[in-house]
């Protein structure tokens, strides 16, 4: 409980003395403008309807297969060292190095910070990767790939063998 700000005593109410909110006893609270306690109103609202939402199609993306040499030649292009685009990128030098050696595959974040630098391409969409290896879909058609499929791929005399047909599972 509050003590009164005038005498001290108990205080129960909460009066406007003088321009300040203060905690006043019933003696006292002749002399400040009390204040009235209303009780707190429990809000009514509701949610607005959601829409059905549609499938979200999460897209992933992936750092191409041949960046060390697209980094080299970009790096080289614009004359700068490893040391300079090193620094200009806020990473180690030695991580570069890896990177254009191929031996460290850079994540999206410093693939990015590389194309920005360098104006190259290095980051593309997961699956958008060449499609020489699917095989052909006639218009309209929505299925999976079959053996036939796969077998009219090949080129005839080019050595389809029944490995090139059949997916061997090993079990363990």
């Amino acid at each position: 409980m509050e003590e009164c700000q005038i005498c001290g005593r108990e205080a129960f109410d909460e009066a406007m003395l003088e321009g300040a909110r203060v905690f006043l006893c019933p003696a006292c609270l002749k002399y400040g403008k009390p204040i009235e306690r209303h009780p707190i109103a429990k809000a009514s609202f509701s949610l607005p309807s959601q829409k059905p939402s549609l499938p979200l199609r999460i897209r992933e993306f992936r750092v191409v297969d041949d960046y060390a040499g697209l980094v080299v030649n970009a790096r080289e292009k614009t004359g700068l060292t490893r040391q300079q685009l090193a620094r200009q990128l806020f990473i180690m030098q030695n991580v570069l190095e890896r990177i254009e050696h191929g031996h460290l595959r850079p994540d999206l974040k410093t693939a990015e910070k590389l194309e920005k630098a360098l104006g190259i391409r290095l980051v593309e969409e997961e699956g958008a990767g060449s499609k020489e290896n699917e095989p052909e879909k006639k218009a309209g058609e929505n299925r999976d790939a079959t053996l036939a499929d796969s077998a009219s791929q090949k080129k005839k005399g080019s050595g389809l063998t029944f490995a090139d047909l059949v997916d061997v599972k090993v079990k363990e």
